[in-house]
């Protein structure tokens, strides 16, 4: 019988969550603050270094984020391989029987 395959649904996890969060929120200030932002960064002129330091520091945390998926990319990729080996050993078997029933 022809077995159904379940599809596998991308799981989105909390942190996930968080960085949806944060991205609604700061776009919500933005648009309810615009006014208020604008004279603050035209009266402080400091905010303009603070602006060109954002990428700076969101920079290595995206990396550390992404060294995360990576490392378990590589672990899926070792298990796929273990059981790839797994397969080959038993279709050599499966082989080798099927030779030894011919035989008879």
């Amino acid at each position: 019988m022809a077995e159904k395959k379940e599809e596998s649904k991308p799981r989105i996890t909390l942190s996930d969550w968080f960085a949806i969060g944060v991205i609604v929120e700061l776009c919500a200030a933005l648009v309810f603050l615009h006014a208020q932002i604008k004279d603050f960064i035209w009266t402080h002129p400091w905010t303009h270094s603070f602006l060109v330091l954002i990428p700076t520091i969101a920079l290595p945390i995206l990396a550390l984020l992404e060294l995360g998926h990576s490392k378990e990319a590589n672990n899926l990729h070792r298990e796929q391989t273990k059981h790839l080996a797994t397969i080959a050993d038993l279709q050599g078997e499966r082989n080798r029987l099927q030779t030894e029933l011919n035989e008879l």
